[in-house]
């Protein structure tokens, strides 16, 4: 090498130095590389750890759930177990075929040698049903945020995902986006970003507006009766209520919609109406539950048919399904 050359390299790091002058293997060697059935994997970091990026096998008791799993592999619907159970059936016939995402590191968590799972939670789920003790999966080194980030947007691709499992990832992708910025000096945005808006990030990257967004996230505050309704309501079962009525009883306190709820399976209410959710919404602080025997009556049945509130409550029994019941919101 030339003096030139040889003072260049001299001020280099020295991973940067061995990737510049390694050698390139031959023709031959490059062939061989490209038509081996199993190449290689890359040796183990100087600690121990498997290599980063690349798929390997991992040790299915190895594996954390990620403390914000805001998505379900058993549900309350038997439709959506029967797919769980299906995809059990072809992982015992043809193996796990998209590796699990995983990463080594998670905020100040002691993870022991472990990972945190940040994609794959079916497919997770199959292998400790079928008894398998490692799963392919690539790991990687990634803050809680971008780990809280990936594991929201790989869930959006499943076939059928509840308004409830929306609303609580919609809820940890917006905290790690807002943390994640906060982290970072304001120097180190670019003009357009100084203005940074976590909500409008969200909606460049979902399906979802924005405002659809914002309401899946108001569901986070309502009581779990009410979000169940939510959910019966994508499935095709009763009691119903629509996502735009749901975001609007979510402004009223958890007492004043247990007291709506009563009152509403008392009168045997299919579904809650957006514009009595609203009318509800607007009394917030002054409902209880001879407030809402009066509103919900008056609208099911008209102020001269009002009849007596002795109807018995739902129970999981009654739950039953119909298309009849839900006009759009």
């Amino acid at each position: 090498m030339s003096d030139t050359t040889n003072r260049i390299l001299a001020s280099l790091d020295e991973n940067t130095r061995e990737k510049l002058t390694r050698k390139l293997p031959s023709a031959e060697e490059a062939m061989n590389m490209v038509f081996m059935d199993n190449p290689p994997l890359p040796p183990a970091e100087s600690n121990g750890a498997p290599p980063e990026n690349v798929i390997q096998q991992i040790a299915v008791g190895d594996i954390l759930n990620h403390p914000k799993q805001a998505y379900k592999v058993k549900y309350e619907y038997d439709e959506l177990n029967q797919k769980v159970d299906e995809f059990i059936e072809s992982v015992a016939e043809h193996g796990i075929i998209t590796p699990l995402i995983l990463t080594s590191t998670y905020g100040e968590m002691e993870l022991n040698g472990k990972y945190i799972l940040v994609a794959g939670q079916k497919r997770l789920y199959a292998a400790k049903q079928l008894g398998l003790e490692t799963v392919p999966a690539i790991v990687s080194a990634m803050s809680e945020e971008e780990a809280d980030i990936k594991m929201q947007e790989t869930n959006t691709q499943r076939e059928i995902v509840l308004p409830s499992e929306k609303a609580k990832g919609y809820s940890v992708k917006y905290a790690a986006l807002q943390k994640k910025r906060a982290g970072r000096p304001k120097k180190n945005f670019a003009p357009r970003e100084q203005n940074f808006n976590a909500m409008e990030k969200m909606a460049e990257n979902e399906t979802e507006s924005r405002a659809n967004i914002q309401r899946y996230m108001r569901l986070n505050n309502l009581i779990p009766e009410w979000l169940a309704a939510v959910d019966n309501k994508i499935m095709g079962y009763i009691p119903a209520l629509g996502i735009k009525a749901g975001a609007a009883l979510s402004y009223l306190s958890e007492k004043e919609q247990k007291d709506i709820y009563d009152v509403a399976v008392i009168h045997n209410v299919k579904e809650l109406p957006l514009e009595l959710a609203e009318l509800l919404k607007n009394n917030a602080g002054s409902v209880d539950t001879d407030f809402a025997d009066k509103i919900i009556s008056e609208a099911v049945y008209g102020e001269k048919n009002k009849p007596a509130s002795t109807l018995k409550f739902f129970s999981k029994s009654l739950m039953r399904k119909t298309d009849e019941f839900f006009p759009d919101d």
